[in-house]
């Protein structure tokens, strides 16, 4: 694998991720927000699963894009949420949660390289996708929506 593929497979992945983020914002403000966070986990999750199973640089790339559109919509949909969850005084605590739990999934894909020179790059696909598959799932039972703007304070005018 060359350095030419890998920037291809990256860049497949990082502009739908931003383009991804920017709209997200949208689409949380007008739809079930634990919908959309626990449904990009779970096909985001999915497609790492089918990227197991792809026989071709295409397959592989069509992914890689569905793959940065969905893991685009969680942090500014999780921020929307944990505004709606948290009283202020709580926020920063929640928001060091998140932030943690990026630090463990760059952490994570880290070592998956250990798990490929195990299994092979084709079944640590289908384990860690397949795990977090089941997080989504998991989550999609628990994480509610909630009452929308609940904790936020109303001035008037400045």
């Amino acid at each position: 694998m060359g350095a030419g593929f890998a920037n291809l497979v990256g860049t497949a992945f990082v502009i739908p991720l931003i383009l991804g983020s920017i709209f997200s914002g949208m689409i949380a403000a007008n739809f079930n927000r634990a919908a959309i966070m626990c449904g990009g986990v779970i096909i985001w999750s999915g497609t790492i699963v089918a990227s197991g199973f792809a026989t071709n640089l295409a397959t592989l790339i069509g992914l890689r894009v569905v793959l940065g559109l969905t893991q685009g919509l969680f942090i500014p949909v999780a921020t929307s949420l944990i505004i709606d969850y948290f009283p202020v005084s709580y926020r920063t605590s929640a928001f060091a949660i998140i932030s943690i739990g990026q630090s463990l999934g760059i952490a994570f894909v880290s070592l998956t390289t250990n798990l490929i020179a195990i299994s092979g790059w084709r079944m640590t696909f289908w384990e860690v996708g397949g795990f977090f598959v089941g997080i989504g799932v998991v989550s999609s039972f628990i994480v509610r929506e909630p009452l929308r703007g609940i904790y936020t304070f109303k001035t008037k005018g400045l």
